[in-house]
């Protein structure tokens, strides 16, 4: 089974150095997922250590300035879950336009390379973040990305696999930083864990700003 692969079930429960991407709604593709391990989280006044992931979109009609030539990239870590809860079930049902049944499988790498509009906004600091995406309408064509698409198993970069120099920081920090401190890597001792139902509210309750609008360029066959 994948590392990716998740049932979905109704009982289970970019900042650094880098120019700062531009705010709007974006045509974009996602041209990273960097499994993150169990990373530790506050939940309650207890530690947990829920499956995160770090999700990178390129947004395909942005440029950055300077002389590169190369596009704006931006990335979130989500919890790796296909809870009904979950902002990552949200956003792919926003990208598909389609529910999901709660007996549906889905392998997540298979986001790797498809199109979307991503909705990027500021934070309270004036940093821009994901804050969601929806299907690309009918009539957008959307570039092909710069970025060959790549995904990185926790398994591959304990193995030395490297992180690509594009992919952005986050929260400041190279990406591996935070993946070498994951529960995996440190043998941090795993206290009893909420359910993932309690998990995905406390970390991603509120809903999703982009519903299901139309149905998703580019993709030929939707898995459920």
């Amino acid at each position: 089974m994948s590392v990716w692969n998740q049932k979905v079930s109704s009982n289970s429960g970019g900042e650094g150095g880098f120019e700062k991407p531009p705010v709007g709604n974006h045509p974009a593709v996602l041209v990273a997922l960097i499994d993150m391990g169990h990373q530790e989280q506050e939940f309650g006044g207890k530690v947990t250590y829920p499956h995160r992931a770090f999700f990178v979109w390129e947004l395909v009609t942005e440029k950055m300035s300077g002389t590169k030539d190369r596009n704006h990239v931006i990335g979130i870590d989500l919890t790796v879950s296909l809870n009904e809860k979950a902002k990552l079930r949200q956003w792919i049902e926003a990208r598909v336009g389609k529910k999901m049944p709660d007996d549906a499988q889905y392998d997540v790498s298979k986001e790797l390379g498809q199109p979307c509009m991503l909705d990027v906004i500021a934070n309270k600091k004036g940093y821009p973040v994901v804050n969601g995406m929806k299907a690309v309408p009918k009539i957008v064509q959307v570039p092909p990305p710069q970025n060959t698409p790549v995904a990185i198993t926790l398994d591959e970069f304990k193995a030395g696999r490297e992180v690509p120099e594009w992919i952005p920081y986050l929260y400041g920090e190279h990406i591996g930083d935070h993946i070498r401190r994951c529960q995996e890597l440190t043998k941090a001792t795993r206290p009893s864990q909420p359910s993932e139902e309690e998990l995905v509210a406390a970390l991603e309750g509120r809903p999703a700003e982009l519903q299901p609008n139309g149905a998703p360029a580019g993709t030929d066959e939707i898995p459920w």
